[in-house]
């Protein structure tokens, strides 16, 4: 029977991990609303910002949320929209990018209020 990797939401500012269900769509959002308890107050995250979509050892994530969300991959900022957007262990999701994506090129920083999460594998 072959292995399921289990990931991680790893919250980049408070360091609490939250496992990404297999075979399932996730809604990653504002407090209350969402699938996966995130704990996201910061009101320029819509309640239902994007889908993480966990199938077949892969992760896809699609923007739904009125504000910009990004994925940052070895130092990229990458905006993710409509479609569908790969998403690897060592990645960030970020749920409020406006900032991110504005920024000029150079080291990614993240802030509180970016409601960041970094794609971890749970080694077990």
């Amino acid at each position: 029977m072959a292995q399921t990797t289990l990931y991680l939401l790893k919250n980049l500012a408070t360091d609490v991990a939250t496992p990404i269900p297999s075979n399932t769509t996730s809604a990653l959002g504002r407090h209350g609303a969402a699938v996966l308890p995130l704990h996201i107050v910061n009101a320029q995250v819509s309640r239902h910002q994007a889908d993480l979509v966990h199938a077949h050892g892969s992760l896809l994530l699609t923007s739904r949320g009125k504000h910009a969300t990004a994925v940052v991959r070895g130092g990229v900022v990458i905006r993710v929209d409509e479609r569908a957007r790969d998403v690897r262990a060592g990645d960030a999701i970020v749920l409020c990018a406006a900032r991110l994506l504005a920024a000029p090129a150079g080291p990614v920083a993240f802030e509180d209020g970016d409601a960041a999460f970094a794609v971890v594998v749970d080694d077990g």
